[in-house]
């Protein structure tokens, strides 16, 4: 968990008036700290994550996976990474039901695909 304590997200965070997303701030109990999140459905993750006690810290955006798959180099950064007192850290993209079954198209982060397959 030290590394990733001084660390910032990998991506910059947009507010702007009208933006059809809803970004922010949630304080979390269990970081003693405020984490960003970019929906709603980002921000329910936080407050799961906050109530389950086996989570030790929540990071936004913490890392910036790359890869090479059919010979083109893919990039992803996951929304979280959830770091657990009894369970290996949990690498966390948070999506809408109707989005995880449609099949990734090509381009830098455009979903994780063939870069996290098998990850939990």
């Amino acid at each position: 968990m030290a590394v990733f304590e001084p660390s910032i997200p990998w991506r910059t965070f947009r507010w702007r008036n009208g933006q059809k997303h809803y970004s922010g701030t949630h304080w979390s109990s269990t970081m003693r700290a405020h984490v960003l999140y970019e929906s709603r459905l980002e921000l329910t993750r936080l407050l799961y994550a906050d109530f389950d006690q086996d989570v030790t810290a929540v990071f936004a955006q913490p890392i910036l996976l790359t890869a090479t798959v059919d010979g083109r180099k893919r990039r992803h950064v996951p929304d979280y990474l959830v770091l657990r007192e009894k369970d290996v850290p949990l690498v966390v993209d948070v999506k809408p039901r109707d989005l995880l079954t449609r099949p990734v198209r090509g381009g830098p982060d455009r979903g994780n695909g063939p870069i996290c397959d098998g990850w939990r």
